[in-house]
């Protein structure tokens, strides 16, 4: 299992790997994963025994623990830096890291104007920069109590007047992470999608709103093929109808080289993308 090692077992780590002792004399030694050995040795800043770890340098291992120590979620770390959650939370329990735990004060007025505008904890929490915990620790300083009742934006008319607005002040027709542009551009749209849940939200639209089309991005490898970057991974595509040709080229620009475009068109039908844009894939590209 991973784990932090103290100051002797680091010491004993750099001695035994500078020596050139074999990774399972290391592993039984330390009680340390061997396949991870080499994670070790670079977090060290030891010399590597052989190719792995090119891409892992200095700069973004700081940066790693820069982001953690900032406050950042392991999966928001690993989407920014293109990594699985598993490597980066291997690396920083390797240096030692952990996400900074104090509370940060909140006035109280400021916590009020979230109750009486009943919108949920977990929203609140996201965008005041505090964790649930605190907010919960500030609110039983305060004496408040948290009484929310159903989603806050429930009309679906509004609901899509804000979506056409969204769009508009996008600037483009198309968005291929809806959850980050739409918490950047409209907060009131923001909350309605995460307190509705996406399901519900996109559903609410339809009802009202012809020419929006939808879908998530829940794969993004074949079997044999790493077809667009992992940190596409759960990002919602929302586009105009008639922008299918713009939504494709994008996906297609995040395709290696190496990997055939065909795969992108398979890609979308497992991700369950409208029909059209399907359809639409081999006159785009």
């Amino acid at each position: 299992m991973v784990r932090c090692l103290n100051e002797v077992e680091r010491e004993k780590f750099k001695e035994m790997y500078l020596k050139g002792c074999d990774y399972s004399e290391i592993s039984r030694e330390l009680g340390i994963p061997k396949k991870h050995i080499p994670l070790y040795a670079r977090v060290l800043g030891l010399p590597r025994r052989s190719a792995y770890g090119g891409k892992l340098t200095d700069e973004v291992l700081e940066k790693i623990k820069t982001m953690r120590l900032e406050g950042m979620k392991v999966k928001e770390i690993a989407e920014v830096l293109g990594y699985s959650e598993d490597y980066v939370g291997q690396l920083l329990i390797i240096m030692c890291v952990k996400k900074r735990s104090k509370c940060v004060e909140i006035p109280k007025e400021v916590i009020e104007d979230y109750i009486v505008k009943k919108i949920p904890k977990h929203i609140a929490s996201e965008e005041l920069g505090i964790s649930m915990s605190c907010l919960k620790k500030l609110m039983r300083k305060y004496g408040l109590k948290y009484q929310v009742g159903e989603a806050t934006v429930k009309d679906p008319v509004k609901i899509s007047e804000m979506v056409v607005d969204f769009f508009r002040k996008l600037g483009r027709t198309y968005t291929l992470d809806f959850r980050e542009d739409v918490k950047t551009i409209n907060k009131e749209l923001y909350r309605s999608f995460i307190n509705l849940k996406p399901y519900r939200f996109f559903n609410l639209i339809s009802q009202t709103l012809r020419g929006v089309e939808w879908f998530k991005i829940s794969y993004t490898s074949t079997h044999r093929y790493t077809v667009l970057p992992s940190m596409m991974n759960g990002k919602y595509v929302v586009y105009m109808v008639g922008s299918e040709c713009e939504v494709i080229k994008e996906l297609a620009s995040m395709v290696s080289p190496e990997t055939p475009l065909a795969m992108l068109k398979y890609l979308l039908k497992s991700n369950g993308a409208p029909q059209k844009l399907v359809e639409s894939f081999n006159t785009c590209v």
